[in-house]
C-alpha cells in the first residue's frame, strides 16, 4: 500500500541570545520530531522579551535578572541560571587565583557589557554604564586597564587566549528562562520538555504525527516488516513440520531389517 507523507509543517522559529548555547536540547529535538524543524535566531545580548514581536519568533531563550516580574502577554519558564564571571588580563595578579570572591575586587576598575543584567550590576558597583558588547569589553580588559564582570557563559563564549575567566564563588547570577507569546502551544510544551530532560517516553504525545514512527514512511515500514514476519512465520513452520513428520514415520514403520536378531 503506497502511503504519501503530508507536508512538513513550518518550522519553529527561536531566538537565543549568545551563551545560552540551545545546541544540545537541538539535537534532541531532531531525533525526537525530526519533521518539525527549529529555525535558530541570533540576538543581541542585551535582547529582551519585546524580541519575541519584533523578530516574529515562536519562542526564545533569554537572560534576565531573577527576580524580574513576568512581563505581560507572554509565558515564561526559568530553566537555569547563570554564574557571573571575573575576567582579567592574563598578566593581573588575579589571574592564577582560583575561588574568587567578590571582596578581592576592591580598589579594582571594573567594567561591564550592554548585555548585562541586575545581577552583573550589583557585583560591577561603580562601573562604567555598560555602553560596549561583550567582545569590545574582552578587548579592553585584554589590556589591562580594567578587570571585566560578565556572567561566565558570555565570557567563555569569546575564547580569547588573552584574559583568564574566573567564577566569582558567592555572586548570585541571572536567570535564563524560555519566552513564548500568551497561550497555550503543544509545540511549545514538548520543547519545554526537552530543555527540561524528560524522556521521550513520557512525552505529552501532542507532536505524535511529527514523530518518526507516526509518518507516513514509518508506517509503511511498519506494515511491510509485518508482512515479511508473518510470512516468515509460515515459511518456517513448514520446514519444521516436515521434519517432525519424517521422523514419526520413521519411528513407526523403521527400515526393512533393522530388527536386531537376539542370540541363539
Amino acid at each position: 500500500m503506497h502511503v504519501t507523507d503530508s507536508p512538513a509543517p513550518a518550522p519553529l522559529r527561536l531566538g537565543h541570545t549568545i551563551g545560552t548555547s540551545p545546541g544540545k536540547w537541538l539535537r534532541v529535538w531532531a531525533e525526537r520530531f525530526p519533521r518539525r524543524r527549529i529555525e535558530l535566531v541570533a540576538l543581541p545580548e542585551d535582547a529582551g522579551v519585546d524580541a519575541l514581536v519584533e523578530e516574529r519568533l515562536d519562542a526564545a531563550l533569554l537572560r534576565h535578572p531573577a527576580d524580574q516580574e513576568k512581563p505581560d502577554r507572554s509565558r515564561r519558564v526559568t530553566l537555569y541560571r547563570e554564574s557571573i564571571a571575573l575576567v582579567v588580563s592574563i598578566e593581573h595578579p588575579l589571574a592564577e587565583q582560583d575561588g574568587l570572591t567578590m571582596p578581592e575586587l576592591v580598589g579594582e576598575p571594573r567594567a561591564i557589557s550592554s548585555g548585562s543584567v541586575t545581577e552583573v550590576r550589583a557585583v560591577a558597583g561603580n562601573a562604567d554604564d555598560g555602553s560596549i558588547d561583550t567582545p569590545a569589553l574582552l578587548a579592553l580588559v585584554a589590556t589591562g586597564a580594567v578587570v571585566g564582570i560578565t556572567t561566565h557563559p558570555l565570557a567563555r563564549a569569546s575564547s580569547r587566549k588573552d584574559v583568564a575567566v574566573h567564577v566569582l564563588a558567592d555572586a548570585d547570577g541571572p536567570a535564563v528562562s524560555l519566552f513564548w507569546p500568551d497561550g497555550e502551544d503543544a509545540v511549545i510544551q514538548e520543547l519545554l520538555g526537552v530543555m527540561r530532560g524528560r524522556k521521550a517516553a513520557s512525552s505529552r504525545g501532542e507532536l505524535a504525527g511529527d514523530s518518526t514512527s507516526s509518518t507516513g514512511t514509518g508506517r509503511a515500514e511498519e506494515e511491510s516488516r509485518a508482512g515479511r514476519d508473518r510470512n516468515g512465520d509460515r515459511r518456517a513452520a513448514s520446514p519444521r513440520g516436515g521434519q517432525a513428520a519424517r521422523r514419526d514415520r520413521g519411528s513407526q514403520g523403521g527400515k526393512p531389517g533393522s530388527r536386531r536378531r537376539g542370540r541363539r
